[in-house]
């Protein structure tokens, strides 16, 4: 029970670090939105700057556009409203309206001269952007090798335990004691030996189990931990499921 708790416990911390890397770029956004709603432009810009370091969406260039508007920075407001309007496919029509005053305002074009090619025939741009995320494949991996050690770690303990409560012979505690061990992840592979008092038993489960459970444990921690920049062309979409009298089919939103 103790080590099923530990297991638990260990998933649980995993799921926790990944849950507040994710939860750091909406604080950081809501953050930004209410330092502009409070006119607090320098503390606004500090917070949309460093959401986007973390994800490059596209909203947020629009929103770095306003903030340097607002701090009177011209050059940086045109850069983030251009590169806005080169990067969003569909702007809400408000929006739109928006940024093109804004431009005029500071006496600038939606588009740079020289920054889009001339484009003749069927033609259509697709939004391209980079955004950072934490190391899924380091990840992915780190947790498989993690798996791959601690299951025969974990069947192996389970049958030991077994076999150390039915058997009378004066080594049961150490069998018994060598299978619960065996149970924890992680150490249980490296410690076990010092309870079963074996040190074949011991050195044979640390070489094996022991470390391929603490490098999947290692690169776990390190792909949870760790970002990199990832190219997402276009964005989202979302796909829906319908019947109809004449049949079916999928439904395709968001905007790409």
């Amino acid at each position: 029970m103790r080590s099923l708790a530990g297991w638990l416990a260990l998933c649980g911390l995993l799921f926790a670090s990944r849950a507040v890397a994710q939860d750091e770029f909406a604080s950081r956004f809501d953050a930004g939105v209410t330092a502009y709603n409070t006119e607090n432009y320098e503390l606004a810009l500090s917070e949309f700057d460093a959401a986007y370091k973390l994800r490059q969406q596209v909203a947020l260039l629009y929103h770095l556009g306003r903030t340097h508007a607002r701090l009177g920075h011209r050059e940086e407001a045109i850069t983030f409203y251009r590169r806005y309007v080169a990067a969003e496919a569909s702007p809400d029509a408000p929006r739109a309206a928006e940024v093109t005053g804004e431009l005029a305002r500071l006496g600038a074009s939606a588009a740079a001269p020289g920054l889009l090619p001339s484009l003749s025939g069927d033609v259509r741009l697709i939004p391209v952007h980079i955004e950072t995320q934490r190391h899924r494949p380091l990840y992915t991996a780190g947790a498989v090798l993690l798996a791959v050690g601690y299951t025969p770690a974990f069947i192996c303990g389970i049958l030991f335990s077994i076999v150390g409560n039915d058997n009378s012979s004066s080594s049961r505690g150490s069998i018994q004691s060598g299978g619960n061990v065996l149970l924890l992840p992680v150490v249980g592979a490296i410690f076990t030996g010092a309870a079963y008092r074996e040190v074949g038993w011991g050195l044979t489960w640390a070489l094996t189990s022991g470390v391929i459970q603490a490098a999947g444990f290692a690169m776990t921690i390190a792909g949870a931990l760790t970002y990199r920049k990832v190219t997402v062309i276009g964005e989202r979409i979302t796909l829906v499921p319908y019947v109809a009298p004449q049949g079916g089919g999928l439904l395709a939103g968001g905007r790409f």
